[in-house]
């Protein structure tokens, strides 16, 4: 179905995270893409479910304008460290989501 997938921006750049709640409570979005607070803020909101997560695939090469990366702000990887705990890791243990790294 080339073309069909719907995709979500899933960051608080550009959207509050109440228009993100209620755009994913009203659509079904094959792919988010999103910051890791962000998404975990959704999921326990209610506004995202997991349920059908198959992939979440991690941009491990990211770096910003002072070249940090995702595992050296501290607040990233400590948000990218809770999403993987709670919202993740439970589902790949369960075989229902695989993890990437890019």
């Amino acid at each position: 179905m080339k073309g069909k997938s719907k995709v979500a921006k899933l960051f608080a750049r550009h959207f509050k995270v109440e228009e993100q709640g209620a755009f994913l409570k009203s659509h079904v979005c094959d792919v988010g893409v999103g910051t890791p607070n962000r998404i975990h803020k959704l999921v326990e909101l209610g506004s995202l479910q997991l349920g059908q997560l198959l992939y979440i695939i991690i941009d491990w090469t990211w770096q910003d304008a002072k070249q940090r990366t995702i595992s050296s702000i501290p607040e990233v990887r400590d948000d990218l460290c809770r999403l993987l705990q709670h919202d993740v890791i439970p589902r790949v243990k369960e075989g229902h989501t695989t993890i990437g790294l890019f």
